[in-house]
Parts: structure tokens; C-alpha cells; sequence
């Protein structure tokens, strides 16, 4: 099977050397946006990864990867990085879809 296994569709900036991995699933058009836009404003790209299912083994790699990258971002921004991040990846998602209700 496929445990524990990265997929490579990335989303972000190609020439950057930090890459965060995130677990994957179903990603909307509106997630891939506000990737691309966190990505441009930190200089990170996102790698999404596996599926619908975190499995344990995935989750260990995903974190044993992720902790020296938001190490360095917490250097170069301040504390607190993950949940920066996680913060303003939801208000960017509401910033989008608000702007989408207001086209339709």
C-alpha cells in the first residue's frame, strides 16, 4: 500500500528551499489559493501529501520534516509559526470565499 508515502503536487514557489507537508484529502481551488498566497508572503511552498487518512507513519514523517522548517520561519518571523500560519490560511480562505459570494 501507499502508507506513509509523500505525494508530490506542491503548491508554492518552486525556487524556495522550505517546504512545509501537509496532510492532503480533497483540496478545493480556494485551499490551493491561499497556499500560494501564504507561501509568496513567507517564502515557503506547501507539499501535500497522502490522502484523506493521516496514518501514524505519515504522521511521524510530516512532523519529523515540518519542525526544522518552522524552526527557521519562527527565526526569520517570530514565535509561534504553525499556528500563524493556520491563522491566516482561515482568513484567507474566508477573505476568498467572501469575494466569491460577491461575484455570484
Amino acid at each position: 500500500t501507499g502508507e506513509g508515502r509523500i505525494s508530490e503536487f506542491r503548491v508554492g514557489s518552486a525556487d524556495t528551499s522550505l517546504t512545509l507537508i501537509i496532510q492532503g484529502g480533497l483540496i478545493e481551488s480556494e485551499s490551493i489559493e491561499a497556499y500560494k498566497i501564504i507561501g509568496s508572503k513567507y517564502g515557503i511552498s506547501f507539499l501535500i501529501s497522502g490522502g484523506c487518512v493521516l496514518t501514524t507513519s505519515l504522521d511521524k514523517r510530516m512532523k519529523n520534516h515540518n519542525t526544522p522548517v518552522y524552526n527557521i520561519l519562527e527565526k526569520k518571523y517570530g514565535p509561534q509559526m504553525q499556528l500563524r500560519i493556520k491563522r491566516e490560511f482561515s482568513l484567507v480562505i474566508d477573505s476568498i470565499l467572501f469575494k466569491k459570494k460577491l461575484k455570484n
